[in-house]
């Protein structure tokens, strides 16, 4: 019987991506080929590298250690934006070793001030400064009054520009909890 690892996991997540920690810690299952009590690990390796297979970045060698949790990285100094690929094989209690897990990578996040200013926000352009917030769109539709109201802006019929609040379905100048349909996005605003 054998035992391998298996849902590779750096700082809970399996393939993160923004890892803002400059020793992420990595972990792991066990998977034995047949369901038995007692199951156990003896020992573990790791290997990281650039590419997946690969071992240029660490290497534990053999570890004697029940451990699959938690396993804080130990390898070089790793930069922002740095992929790494990373695989383990695991020993069970009788000294036997398993076949190597499938690769897993992580990536380090932004961690330095300089990495920041090529980043660029998502979303439109700000309007105002920038401690104001975007303001929202005017929603505006001509209509005529019913009767009984009259507005001093009123002429021929029609009212210039009635003004909504954000919120669509909020009661406006057509008359008392009533409200104007089929609203429009202003142009001049």
């Amino acid at each position: 019987m054998s035992i391998s690892a298996a849902s590779l996991r750096c700082e809970h997540l399996e393939n993160p991506i923004g890892v803002d920690f400059t020793a992420p810690r990595l972990s792991w299952k066990l998977v034995a080929e047949k369901e038995t009590r007692g199951t156990v690990q003896s020992a573990y390796r790791i290997q990281a590298g650039t590419m997946p297979g690969m071992a240029d970045l660490w290497d534990t060698d053999k570890v004697d250690s029940d451990q699959s949790l938690f396993i804080p990285w130990s390898g070089p100094r790793l930069a922002s934006r740095q992929r790494v690929w990373w695989r383990v094989k695991v020993w069970d209690g009788e000294g036997k070793s398993g076949k190597w897990s499938d690769d897993a990578f992580f990536e380090i996040g932004l961690r330095n001030a300089p990495d920041w200013r090529a980043a660029r926000w998502i979303g439109g352009p700000l309007v105002g400064g920038p401690r104001t917030s975007v303001p929202l769109p005017k929603l505006t539709r001509k209509f005529t009054p019913y009767r009984g109201l009259a507005l001093p802006s009123q002429r021929k019929g029609w009212v210039k520009r009635a003004q909504f609040g954000a919120f669509l379905g909020t009661p406006s100048a057509a008359g008392p909890r009533r409200v104007c349909g089929r609203l429009r996005r202003d142009p001049a605003a």
